[in-house]
């Protein structure tokens, strides 16, 4: 991949290719970019530009005439479809131990899964979450967003979000108090998703009420994604019981049915799911 850009007016030429941007004498490699958007296309009366996002929420804009207006687009798709390919490695690389506020932010502002206002306030808010896991509680992954996202401009701010073997929990810290929400995983019926322009909306559907989420419309599939795996692993804990061969590994009976006790006790299975894999394991 080689795009090469004449700049229009006095405005520096730019170079797009595998590794990154180049826009007039400097350098942006793939690695520091974290979005690429066609801000708006060129006119006979404005130039065309191209927005990149790097670290540090850090605006790179790269400016092009009229004719090359399809050229700019494939060029942004193929950056974007780079940067996705490398966020999804970090995402799914379990490279984090998700131990501290920081290492929480630090995985959103690497992974694009929201930023929030500034890195201070976002540590703010999940060092809450760091406070409320219990001993036996482990985050799957963060991110952040809008709470309870109407539009742009109705919302309750960002919010800090925790994804947990028991719950989701979405901390926000305010200038006096906080606010705290957790929804344990057996109370939470379905998660949807609704693709906007700038922000989409992740909705979770739970038995006492219904939580909606703007998030950064950019990576919002891929929380969409982690949300929807962690249900179904959650929901649907019977697929680890399957046997797939005698192995010196493979745990009793007995085992299994003390794994679906705490499933049961954390409220995650029902009582009639409970009693029903019970008697298969024990063969009752």
């Amino acid at each position: 991949m080689r795009y090469e850009f004449k700049g229009p007016g006095l405005m520096p030429d730019s170079v797009i290719d595998d590794t990154g941007i180049t826009l007039g004498k400097k350098f942006f490699p793939i690695d520091e970019l974290t979005s690429v958007v066609v801000f708006s296309k060129g006119t006979i009366a404005t130039n065309g530009q191209i927005n990149f996002k790097g670290e540090g929420k850090k605006i790179y804009s790269l400016a092009y005439s009229k004719k090359q207006n399809e050229e700019a687009a494939k060029a942004a798709k193929e950056i974007q479809d780079l940067i996705d390919a490398r966020m999804g490695s970090l995402i799914d690389s379990g490279a984090y131990d998700f131990a501290s506020a920081d290492d929480l932010v630090k995985y959103c502002i690497d992974c694009n899964f929201g930023t929030g206002m500034t890195d201070e306030w976002s540590k703010k808010h999940f060092q809450i979450i760091i406070e409320t896991l219990l001993p036996d509680e482990k985050i799957a992954f963060p991110f952040i967003g809008l709470h309870n996202f109407v539009s742009m401009t109705k919302h309750d701010k960002n919010f800090a979000y925790a994804v947990t073997n028991k719950r989701i929990i979405m901390a926000q810290k305010k200038m006096v108090g906080q606010n705290l929400q957790t929804v344990s995983w057996g109370n939470v019926n379905d998660v949807t998703y609704k693709r906007g322009v700038v922000f989409s909306t992740i909705t979770l559907d739970t038995m006492k009420e219904t939580f909606n989420i703007g998030v950064n419309s950019i990576t919002s599939q891929a929380i969409y994604k982690k949300l929807q795996e962690t249900l179904n692993e959650i929901k649907h804990p019977s697929t680890q019981f399957v046997n797939t061969g005698s192995t010196s590994n493979e745990k009793s009976p007995v085992e299994k049915v003390k794994e679906l006790k705490e499933l049961l006790d954390m409220g995650i299975i029902t009582q009639e799911e409970f009693d029903k894999k019970k008697n298969e394991l024990l063969g009752l």
